[in-house]
């Protein structure tokens, strides 16, 4: 951690430490749309769930900055790796993600867009993390549910991008599948009590 930052994270880990109370207690980091922008804030969001024990951290999307092609390989590609070196300190399986906006296509030129295929985002975003068991995806394997036992709160992470593919960018949905998927799978619990937070990039206007 710099040292122009101590002071603040101390004292934002002394202000949650003092709200965490019983095991009704609900915490986790959330940031979004960092465009591979922000070097420390991996480091800084690992400094404080190793300090506050905190299970989680949610991304709400956006990791990238859809650049252009060049030399046959998207500077999406390379933003995404940039920004997973970032979050780098953040344990491995404790970073929960939703897709935004811009995580699906890079431009071929100034007029043109490339639209990446659900099992493309799900490659380059989703794949090393789905390898953790505790992970439950949806058909495409861009939206999915987690558990923290403790508290027990269940993590959702809807990809409102769902038709964002073959150069139709409409956004801000959820499709039939992802509906059906939500109600009898995401939603469903075996035993009451259970809190739940959703998590999109944009908000569902359907």
């Amino acid at each position: 951690i710099p040292g122009f930052w101590t002071s603040a994270v101390e004292s934002c880990i002394a202000k949650i430490k003092n709200n965490q109370q019983g095991r009704n207690c609900v915490t986790f980091p959330f940031f979004s749309d960092h465009h591979v922008r922000g070097g420390y804030v991996g480091a800084l969001i690992a400094k404080i769930m190793q300090e506050c024990n905190i299970p989680y951290c949610v991304f709400g999307g956006d990791s990238i900055s859809s650049g252009y092609m060049k030399d046959g390989v998207s500077e999406m590609i390379r933003d995404e790796y940039k920004f997973k070196d970032l979050m780098s300190y953040i344990p491995e399986g404790r970073l929960i993600r939703t897709p935004g906006n811009h995580d699906g296509y890079c431009a071929v030129s100034a007029d043109e867009r490339y639209y990446y295929t659900k099992d493309q985002i799900y490659d380059l975003f989703f794949r090393d993390i789905a390898i953790q068991q505790n992970k439950h995806f949806d058909s495409d394997g861009t939206s999915l549910y987690v558990d923290d036992l403790a508290s027990k709160t269940r993590f959702i992470m809807l990809d409102t991008n769902k038709k964002m593919v073959n150069n139709s960018s409409t956004g801000k949905t959820v499709t039939d599948e992802q509906l059906a998927w939500l109600k009898n799978e995401a939603m469903k619990f075996d035993e009451p009590g259970w809190a739940i937070v959703f998590s999109s990039h944009q908000p569902m206007s359907n």
